[in-house]
């Protein structure tokens, strides 16, 4: 689980714990251990080492001649004396002696059939150093010999990410994972016969399914006979896998409906311990980390701009009237608008109160700060409270350098800061926040800006776009979430190739009147509407796109307003940079004729917009099992990237072939020319279909993510390749020569690069090909690639007026990030520089680790004056020969943003020098300036890197995180709770919270997805 919400990639391994009490107390008792340990404290060191020395080798000599109990005699001395030593008097290899020594203690007790005690000792050695390989390996074997086949494939899985071509941990993990299969088919016969449905009854029952064909939808029928692996995982997909899965230990399933099942306001599990609650407690840590993210990101958002104005306009018009009192501004977010509130005259805003309400510590931080640096901070008083907790108490007083928790009398205006919108309007619990603040902190009619809120749907139908021909709608079945997702209907690749269809001209939903005089019914907490479009073409309705419009003022003066509306008209301009995206809704597919009917129930309660389709016709709500990683949708619609690889492959699968036709004829003649290609990463197997169409005469791919693979195998089958093409599900690196590949192919295609170019270790499986599965004249393609970088203050400095440069510390994120220069408020501070240039022939990668890593170094020239607080870096492919696919921030846009490191600010002259270095080790570029080389005391300005307590934040998530996926690998039972768990929460994450925290959609969103990646 990553620290943004879902689970990571890979494995982490176990932190290292507190000192432990001496191993050696396990074998002995306390008294005989103390007894020991006096005698020892009279032997000078150097000669109790050499003693230990001497046991070292009789215990090696019997355990190598398989004397186990000698060996275990004499090695059980060597771990008192090196802990002995440990304890007394540390040196720097006492530990590692330690670790050493009960490694092998492991080993004996492995081979006098003592597995339980084996487990101990290797338990200690992995708690002692998580990263040594020794321990992992012990640890496996002995929950190896315990049959507890899953933890000791995890273990050895933790071995192999130390050292991913160590043949021992790589042949014993596969040892487990073959004994995991035989207990799955075991438990698979003995369940046949008893599969209890009784949750899917009772999940059915709750949704009120209209019909009985309905309930039984999924349930198990007759399977029909198949003849391979490949048609098996085709027929489980089909069926959305309920034959087995239903019988599994977990049983991981999403359906639409769960969206209507009935959802209690406070939910009572938050209150107990479990499952309920360590998830809802890791995404509201995830949530609270995230937000200063979306407060810098609100900076450039037209919106604050109108916001601003719209606030002068209102004090003016009070000014006019002679009008004044309290102000109550209702969220913080970036603070911009706080500012322009505070900056009105007194006589109109006497008091400014502002509650920041995501009960983050970050906002109300960077708000008093913000008000401090601009001399307005006697303006405003933030309450450091709950929202629904904050009350009128005219006798609240504020105590010295304490904030104040109440408001001393009601508020004549209301503010509703964009902070508390999202793209769904209501995720981010602004209705319940607009309610409690009118009921019980303004008066009675209070100006509220903006003064409504209008929400427009629309249906659509969103399908992958054809990629280079070939037909990819297989993917479409991934699109589903428990929670609205967020998307751009007008402005993505995949609505620019046609992708995001229109079906029927929007209409507006729902108005909530802020301002109105009757609460209740102008903001209630539910509501239902049936609407009813005529398609406008034939098509496959699979969702529904909304959004939002704010009417600032009731007052027609004052014409302007803020929307996060999509311009479906692909000949307007485009939309301006920050602007807000829109909100689909996924439904289970239903087909729409041209000029038909289409019925939508459209509902909401006080945190979610619902939608229900029921014409042409209620479909039967799917069961989903499967999920697939979002960014394969906007990549395989990237037609740019799609072409270059498409035009490249026939280049080099005609070359190839042609260089094999030159070649002098074997004595027994000419055999049929070949081409035989492996695609590392295939995904959804596009690659692998182009090599099979521009000629190849066998295609391998590989992928290690399940349901990935599965679509590959439907898509290869579809289109007519399944004699040629082969998909595996497995880690490249892991492929076995002679059974995987019958020999060394002439071709490596792969598109294993991220926004950094080295982040998805393509380094790795170049040297892997090259030492296992290429021949020697053989090619990769892309044959290379170089990385460019620039130095940029991103950001505005200034915004309606505002210094909000104090925003940069919150951009830190602990890794490079993706960011899109055409879309970001930048600054370059330098023309666009090399800094790698990788070639991945045969010469250079056979003898050269990736690990080796490279440097650079170089003094950039400074060609504009202001901050530089990043380091924007984008990469070129060489695809083949001329053809070469470009992602930095001025060429044609692709499906990679770039990648951008915050560095710590400096503040530079035009026509300085910056002294930059950047290093890799295979895997990702860091970038930073080299302190020793320039005066970076003197270029340093008052804005830190990074806020401490951000950066806390994010390692106990980290920790959580590694413990959350220990527990939940470990144990099926777990993971199924925290599946139900994560399911419930995304449904509807903004009712969960406690203490004025709340658990974001989106982040939700992702979290839950992650557990349904296979």
């Amino acid at each position: 689980v990553a620290p943004g919400g879902g689970p990571s990639p890979r494995r982490r391994r176990a932190a290292a714990p507190p000192r432990m009490a001496p191993a050696v107390a396990q074998e002995i008792s306390q008294g005989e251990l103390d007894a020991t340990w006096k005698q020892l404290a009279a032997v000078p060191r150097a000669q109790l080492e050499q003693a230990m020395a001497r046991l070292q080798e009789l215990g090696a000599a019997a355990f190598k001649q398989k004397d186990y109990k000698k060996a275990y005699e004499h090695y059980n001395q060597v771990v008192t004396g090196a802990e002995y030593l440990q304890q007394t008097g540390p040196e720097p290899d006492d530990t590692k002696a330690v670790m050493h020594a009960l490694s092998n203690r492991s080993a004996c007790k492995l081979g006098l059939g003592d597995a339980a005690g084996a487990f101990k000792d290797a338990s200690a050695c992995v708690r002692y150093d998580p990263k040594w390989q020794k321990g992992w390996y012990r640890f496996g074997r002995a929950l190896y010999e315990q049959k507890r086949f899953a933890e000791a494939e995890a273990a050895f899985a933790e071995g192999v990410q130390i050292d991913v071509e160590n043949g021992e941990m790589l042949r014993w993990r596969a040892k487990c994972r073959k004994q995991m299969e035989a207990q799955r088919v075991e438990s698979m016969r003995r369940r046949r016969h008893v599969t209890d449905y009784s949750k899917f009854a009772a999940a059915e029952a709750e949704a009120d399914v209209p019909d009985e064909e309905a309930q039984n939808s999924h349930r198990r029928t007759d399977a029909p006979v198949v003849d391979t692996v490949e048609e098996m995982h085709d027929l489980m997909n089909k069926k959305q896998q309920a034959q087995l899965d239903q019988q599994a230990p977990t049983d991981i399933y999403f359906r639409h409906d769960m969206i209507f099942l009935p959802q209690a306001e406070s939910p009572p599990e938050l209150h107990e311990e479990g499952a309920f609650a360590a998830m809802a407690a890791y995404l509201e840590q995830s949530t609270s980390l995230g937000t200063p993210l979306r407060a810098v990101a609100q900076l450039h958002q037209p919106i604050v701009g109108v916001y601003c104005r719209c606030l002068r306009h209102v004090a003016a018009q009070m000014t006019k009237l002679g009008v004044g009192g309290r102000w109550l501004q209702l969220g913080a977010g970036c603070g911009v608008p706080l500012l322009a509130s505070a900056q009105l005259d007194a006589t109109v805003a006497e008091k400014i109160y502002a509650l920041p309400a995501h009960g983050s510590p970050f906002l109300d931080t960077t708000a008093a700060n913000l008000l401090e640096r601009h001399g307005l901070r006697d303006r405003v008083e933030i309450l450091r409270k709950p929202v629904e907790q904050v009350l009128v108490d005219a006798a609240a007083v504020v105590g010295p350098g304490q904030g104040a928790e109440h408001l001393p009398g009601p508020a004549l205006v209301l503010v509703v800061d964009p902070d508390l919108f999202d793209e769904g309007l209501l995720g981010l619990r602004v209705l319940p926040y607009v309610r409690h603040a009118r009921r019980a902190l303004c008066i009675p009619t209070p100006l509220v800006v903006p003064a409504v809120a209008r929400v427009f749907c629309a249906p659509v139908a969103v399908v992958t776009p054809l990629a280079c021909g070939f037909d990819l709608s297989e993917m479409d079945g991934y699109r589903w979430g428990p929670w609205y997702e967020e998307i751009d209907a007008a402005g993505s690749i995949q609505r620019a190739r046609g992708g995001v269809t229109l079906l029927a001209p929007p209409q507006e939903i729902f108005v909530f009147d802020f301002g109105a005089d009757d609460v209740d019914a102008a903001l209630p907490v539910r509501a239902r509407v049936a609407l009813d479009f005529v398609a406008n073409e034939t098509a496959t309705l699979n969702g529904v796109v909304f959004w939002w419009s704010l009417d600032m003022v009731p007052d027609e003066t004052f014409s302007e307003s803020a929307s996060n509306a999509p311009d479906f008209d692909r000949r307007a301009p485009p939309k301006p940079a920050g602007a807000l995206q829109q909100a689909i809704q996924w439904v289970d597919p239903v087909g729409v004729a041209e000029r038909g009917a289409i019925k939508i129930h459209a509902s909401h309660n006080s945190t979610r917009i619902r939608f229900e389709v029921t014409a042409p016709e209620r479909v039967t709500p799917r069961v989903h099992r499967n999920a697939i990683s979002r960014w394969h949708f906007e990549m395989v619609a990237d037609e740019l990237r799609n072409r270059a690889f498409c035009d490249g492959i026939e280049l080099a699968v005609a070359e190839l072939k042609k260089a094999k036709d030159m070649a002098p004829a074997p004595r027994n003649g000419r055999a049929k020319t070949t081409c035989e290609v492996v695609d590392f990463g295939t995904g959804s197997g596009l690659l692998a279909l182009m090599a099979a169409r521009a000629g190849a005469t066998k295609v391998v791919g590989f992928d290690n993510q399940g349901h990935v693979v599965n679509v590959a195998r439907r898509l290869v089958k579809a289109h007519g390749y399944e004699k040629i093409i082969r998909v595996i599900r497995k880690d490249c690196r892991q492929l076995v020569m002679g059974k995987d590949l019958a020999q060394k192919a002439d071709l490596l295609v792969m598109e294993l690069f991220d926004y950094g170019f080295l982040g998805e270790g393509c380094l790795h499986f170049v040297h892997f090909a090259w030492n296992n599965c290429l021949r020697e004249d053989g090619a990769i393609l892309p044959r290379g690639g170089r990385i460019l970088a620039m130095l940029v203050e991103l950001g505005p400095g200034e915004v309606e007026g505002f210094d909000v440069t104090p925003w940069v510390t919150y951009r830190f994120q602990a890794d490079y990030y993706g960011v899109d220069l055409r879309n970001a408020p930048h600054t370059r501070l330098s023309e666009p520089f090399e800094v790698f240039d990788f070639d991945f022939s045969r010469a250079k990668n056979i003898n050269k680790p990736p690990e080796a890593g490279g440097e650079w170094r170089d003094d950039v020239e400074v060609t504009a004056a202001g901050r530089l607080n990043a380091i924007v870096f984008w990469n070129e492919l060489y695809i083949w020969d001329d053809v070469t696919i470009k992602t930095g921030p001025d060429d044609p846009r692709t499906c990679w943003f770039q990648a951008c490191q915050q560095v710590e600010e400096l503040k530079l002259k035009k026509g300085a020098f910056v002294p930059l270095r950047a290093t890799h080790q295979g895997s990702r570029v860091t970038f930073g300036v080299d302190r020793d080389a320039c005066a970076y005391e003197d270029l340093r300005t008052e804005h830190p890197l990074y806020d401490p307590l951000w950066l806390q934040i994010h390692s106990r998530l980290v920790d959580q995180s590694a413990k959350l996926e220990k527990t939940m690998v470990f144990n099926s039972e777990a993971r199924q709770q925290a599946t139900d768990a994560v399911v419930s929460i995304a449904v509807d994450p903004a009712r969960f919270g406690r203490a004025g925290r709340y658990v974001e959609g989106s982040k939700a969103l992702q979290f839950c997805w992650s557990f349904f990646l296979g």
